[in-house]
């Protein structure tokens, strides 16, 4: 009976993880971990704390391991802003002022739930500098700036005069979400990531870095 229960205190008392490694790639940090119960994992750190690193993931071998992630990737745009794109930009101005002035509108006899869901929506949709509608080089060329706190309040035509683009052409670069192969070999200190265009890893945007152990 001693002896068993001198085993009990001892598996308690051993460490929970086998093998455990962080590197650091490019300033991020990763960390390798194969418990003693449960499957090895990959985590990247964020935030202040460990986070699943894969949106998917594919395989996680000895000390290593491949995903899918979702990374920005830098794009190029050459676009003529015409009277058609201004029209277009106008009836999205026009969308968030109409929505945003009808989530501030919180009535009273509201029940808490649908009061606390028109807040919500509030803060997500009509924080300042904020258009959901627009994404990559869109978003460059129409991000309201310099929009006050509660800009719904001000008339249909002032915000337009404010806010909309003007005509011209513009080029520029902007970060894109693109969807990479990531690759993590924590014995060579590597990491490789691919982009997936049409579910096929690309020939073009590849990326090498050669991590520090931590």
């Amino acid at each position: 009976m001693r002896t068993i229960f001198a085993l009990l205190i001892a598996l308690v008392a051993a460490p929970s993880v086998a093998s455990e490694i962080s590197m650091l790639c490019d300033n991020v940090l990763y960390r390798y971990s194969d418990p003693f119960f449960g499957k090895a994992k990959i985590e990247v750190r964020a935030d202040a704390s460990w986070k699943p690193i894969c949106i998917n993931s594919e395989s996680i071998s000895d000390r290593g391991g491949k995903c899918i992630r979702i990374l920005q990737k830098s794009e190029s745009y050459s676009v003529t802003v015409d009277e058609s794109y201004i029209q277009n930009a106008r009836q999205i101005a026009y969308n968030r002022l109409v929505n945003c002035r009808k989530f501030s509108r919180i009535n009273p006899n509201l029940s808490i739930t649908k009061k606390a869901l028109r807040i919500a929506k509030l803060i997500t949709h009509c924080s300042p500098e904020v258009i959901s509608e627009f994404g990559g080089w869109d978003f460059d060329l129409n991000k309201p700036t310099n929009e006050s706190e509660e800009f719904w309040k001000a008339s249909d035509s002032d915000y337009y005069k404010k806010h909309l683009p003007r005509p011209g052409n513009y080029s520029g670069w902007y970060f894109a979400d693109r969807k990479y192969r990531v690759y993590l070999d924590f014995i060579k200190l590597e990491s490789r990531a691919v982009e997936i265009v049409n579910n096929e890893e690309s020939p073009y945007g590849r990326k090498f870095t050669q991590c520090k152990k931590l």
